[in-house]
C-alpha cells in the first residue's frame, strides 16, 4: 500500500469516529487490516462480496472504444476532453493526432485531437497526475503523486520503466533518453542514467533545466536569470548567460544552435553556435514563456492569456489563440493549442490557423435534477438547471421539454404528478407526462417553509408531498391543493425524504444524525422510530417495493434497515471503495439495490438484495454520479453526473462491468 493511500485511509477512519491505537511507523499494511476489523466489528453484517468482481479500477479503462464506459449501452452528451477534477497538464503526441491530458483526478486520458473524443485512460492509484510529456525517442512520460516518472507505451499506455525520483516538482529528459535531470533529497539538481540508476552528475538546484540536443550538456538556470551550461562529463561550466530576470521557462532549438528563454513578459532568443558564447537576436513580445521548438525557425510561446507559433525568420506569430488560461501546450505541426484552463473539469483546443476554439459545445446537461424513464422504456424525462428534455434513448440527442421558473435542486415524481425543489419554493406540475413536453406554467407553488428546500419526495400515488427547507422542519402537504397536512415533530433539516409504497408513512434522514420513520397522516404526533445513522450533509433514502426494507445513507455505509422498527437488516458500502453515496433506489422488482456514489471514476454500484452480493459495478470515469433512474422492465438503469452525460446502462451486463 503506498504512503499516499495509507494516510488517505487513516484520515477516513478517523473521519468517520472509529477508535484507532498507537500507529507503528512503516506497518501501514497492519494497520489497514485491523482498520478493516473495527469496520466489521461495528457493522457485524458486511455484505457478502463476489469474487468474479473486480477491485477498485486500477489500470486502462475502455481502451480504444471513444471513451464510452463498459456496460453502457446509450448515452446522451459527450464527455469530450472532459476530467472528473480539475486537469492540470496537456501535451500532444509526436505526430499532433492525439492530446494527452492529466490531473487532480489521477487519470491520465488521450484525446482524439480533430474531434475531442476519448481514445484511452488510465487510473493511476496514486491520485493526482502533475506532469505529461513526450521524450525525445517518442515515449510518455508521466508523474503520479508518488513523485515517480513513469515510461509507457503512447498506444497501450502500459509502462515499460520507472525512475523513482525522490520530488516530484520537475524533471528533464536527454535526447537520446539514457538520462534524467530530477531534483535530489540532498538538495542537489542531480542527473542520472536511467538503464542503470547511476548518478551522472549533481549540481546546485536551478530552474528550469533542460538537456541540450547533444546529450553532452545540461543548461540550469539561476534565480537571478543566468543560465549556465554544464558539461554532464565533470560539470564544467561551458557557458553563461545573463537574461537579466528570472527564467521561467527555457528549450533548446532542435539543431542546439539557439535557445529561448521566458523572461518576465518576453521570450529572449539566444545564439550560441559556438558553444562558448550566446548572442541575443530577438525577443518576442507578448509572450513571457517558451513552450517547444517546432522546427529550428519556429517556437511556441505565450503567456497567461494567449500562444501560439512565433517565426523568428518572418519576426511575426503565424498562429495564436486568444482567451486560453492555465498550461499549454501546441502541437509538433502548429496547427493546434491545447490548454488545462484555470477552473472547470475540461481541456481546451484551439485551431491556431483561425484562432477558434474546437469541441467546445459539450456542456448540456450541467447538475441534472431528474432521470424518469417512462413506462415504455424508450424515452427518459430530464431536468437540467432550470431546463426540461425528453431523450428517446436510441438517439444520441434529446428534444427540448419546457423551461421552470427558477433553477432545479432536485424534483421527483409520483403518478401523474412533478415535484421540484428550487431554492424559492416547491413546483407542482399536475398531470404529469415523461413522454411529453412539461406543462408552461407549474399548477401550483408549496411555499411554507420551502425557503432553500432541498429535499423532496411524492408519495407513489401522487397524493402526498414532503418536502424540507432551511427552516428546519419537514412539511407533509396535499399535492392537489399544496395545504399542509402535517409538519413533523423533529426541528431538523431533512437531507432525505422517501414515502413508503402506500404512502402512508415517510422516511427521513435529517442532518441531526437519525433515520426517522413518521406517519403521514393528519393528527400524528411522534415519529414511529428513529434510528442513528453516520452524520453528513447530503443523503439519500429509499423504500423497497413491497415496503419491508428502507435503504438509508450520508455516508460511504449504506444502512438497509428493517421497516417495521428500523433494527438492522444489513449494510452495505463503498467506504473503502468509491466515496460518499449520492443516491439510492431499489429495482422495481424489488431483488436489486442500486447505489450512485461520489468519486473520480463515478460510480453506480448494484447488489442482489438477498444474499448481500455486489453483482454489477458501472464507472462512468468522469466524476461523481449523483442521479439515478430505474426502468419500469429491471433490466436498464440511468445515471447523470458531474460529467455532464446521462448514460443508460444494461443490468444485464456482465459482472466485470467497470473493470
Amino acid at each position: 500500500m503506498t504512503a499516499a493511500r495509507f494516510f488517505r485511509l487513516s484520515a477516513t477512519i478517523v473521519g468517520f469516529g472509529f477508535g484507532v491505537a498507537a500507529v507503528t511507523a512503516g506497518q501501514p499494511e497492519k494497520l489497514e487490516t485491523q482498520l478493516r476489523a473495527q469496520l466489521i466489528q461495528v457493522n457485524p453484517r458486511q455484505p457478502k462480496v463476489d469474487p468474479k468482481l473486480p477491485g477498485p479500477p486500477g489500470k486502462v479503462l475502455a481502451p480504444g472504444t471513444g471513451g464510452t464506459p463498459e456496460g453502457a449501452v446509450a448515452r446522451l452528451g459527450d464527455t469530450r476532453l472532459r476530467h472528473a477534477a480539475r486537469p492540470l497538464c496537456v501535451t500532444f503526441s509526436p505526430d499532433s493526432k492525439r492530446a494527452y491530458s492529466g490531473g487532480e483526478d489521477g487519470m491520465l486520458r488521450v484525446w482524439n485531437a480533430a474531434n475531442g473524443e476519448a481514445v484511452n485512460t488510465l487510473l493511476s492509484p496514486d491520485g493526482t497526475l502533475r506532469q505529461v510529456r513526450f521524450t525525445h525517442d517518442s515515449r510518455l512520460a508521466v508523474q503520479f503523486a508518488d513523485s515517480r516518472v513513469h515510461f509507457l507505451d503512447p498506444e497501450s499506455l502500459k509502462e515499460s520503466s520507472q525512475f523513482a525520483a525522490e520530488f516530484g516538482t520537475d524533471f528533464a529528459c536527454s535526447a537520446d533518453g539514457r538520462m534524467i535531470a530530477h531534483y535530489a533529497a540532498n538538495g542537489l539538481l542531480r542527473v542520472t542514467e536511467l538503464d542503470t540508476k547511476l548518478e551522472k552528475l549533481e549540481l546546485t538546484v536551478g530552474s528550469p533545466f533542460q538537456f541540450h540536443p547533444n546529450n553532452k550538456t545540461l543548461a540550469v538556470a539561476d534565480e537571478k536569470g543566468v543560465v549556465t551550461l554544464f558539461l554532464l562529463a565533470g560539470g564544467k561550466p561551458l557557458l553563461t548567460f545573463n537574461n537579466g530576470g528570472k527564467v521561467s521557462s527555457l528549450a533548446f532549438s532542435p539543431d542546439g544552435k539557439r535557445v529561448a528563454c521566458g523572461v518576465g513578459a518576453v521570450v529572449k532568443v539566444w545564439d550560441i553556435a559556438d558553444g562558448k558564447t550566446a548572442k541575443l537576436i530577438t525577443e518576442v513580445e507578448e509572450s513571457g514563456r517558451v513552450g517547444s521548438w517546432l522546427d529550428n525557425d519556429r517556437l511556441s510561446a505565450g503567456n497567461a492569456e494567449s500562444a501560439g507559433v512565433y517565426h523568428l525568420g518572418e519576426k511575426k506569430w503565424t498562429g495564436r489563440a486568444r482567451g486560453i488560461a492555465g498550461e499549454w501546450a501546441v502541437s509538433p505541426d502548429g496547427t493546434k493549442l491545447a490548454a488545462t484552463g484555470s477552473n472547470g473539469l475540461r481541456i481546451r483546443l484551439w485551431d491556431l490557423t483561425t484562432g477558434m476554439q474546437l469541441h467546445a459545445e459539450n456542456d448540456a446537461f450541467p447538475e441534472a435534477a431528474l432521470l424518469a424513464p417512462a413506462a415504455d422504456g424508450k424515452t427518459v424525462f430530464v431536468l437540467a438547471g432550470d431546463a426540461a428534455f425528453r431523450w428517446s434513448i436510441s438517439k444520441t440527442t434529446a428534444t427540448a421539454a419546457g423551461k421552470l421558473p427558477g433553477k432545479a435542486v432536485h424534483a421527483t415524481t409520483g403518478k401523474d404528478r412533478l415535484a421540484v425543489a428550487t431554492a424559492e419554493g416547491v413546483l407542482v406540475y399536475d398531470d404529469f407526462d415523461p413522454t411529453k413536453p412539461l406543462a408552461a406554467k407549474p399548477s401550483r407553488i408549496l411555499s411554507e417553509n420551502a425557503t432553500g428546500c432541498r429535499a423532496i419526495a411524492v408519495s407513489p400515488d401522487g397524493k402526498k408531498i414532503a418536502y424540507s427547507g432551511e427552516a428546519a422542519r419537514i412539511v407533509i402537504a396535499d399535492a392537489a391543493t399544496g395545504k399542509t397536512v402535517r409538519i413533523l415533530p423533529a426541528q431538523t433539516i431533512g437531507i432525505a425524504l422517501a414515502f413508503s409504497p402506500t404512502g402512508d408513512t415517510l422516511a427521513v434522514i435529517g442532518r441531526d444524525g437519525f433515520l426517522r420513520l413518521s406517519k403521514a397522516e393528519a393528527g400524528e404526533t411522534e415519529d414511529l422510530w428513529k434510528v442513528r445513522i453516520q452524520r453528513g450533509q447530503r443523503g439519500t433514502v429509499a423504500f423497497s417495493p413491497d415496503g419491508k426494507l428502507i435503504a438509508a445513507s450520508s455516508s460511504g455505509v449504506i444502512k438497509v434497515a428493517n421497516a417495521s422498527d428500523g433494527t438492522d437488516t444489513f449494510s452495505v458500502g463503498g467506504l473503502f471503495d468509491n466515496g460518499l453515496i449520492q443516491q439510492l433506489a431499489f429495482s422495481v422488482d424489488g431483488r436489486h439495490l442500486i447505489a450512485a456514489s461520489e468519486g473520480m471514476t463515478g460510480g453506480v454500484r448494484v447488489w442482489e438484495v438477498s444474499t448481500q452480493a455486489l453483482v454489477r459495478r458501472f464507472d462512468t470515469g468522469f466524476g461523481t454520479v449523483y442521479r439515478l433512474g430505474v426502468f419500469a422492465d429491471n433490466t436498464r438503469i440511468v445515471s447523470a453526473g458531474s460529467e455532464e452525460a446521462i448514460t443508460v446502462w444494461d443490468m444485464k451486463a456482465s459482472a466485470t462491468a467497470g473493470k
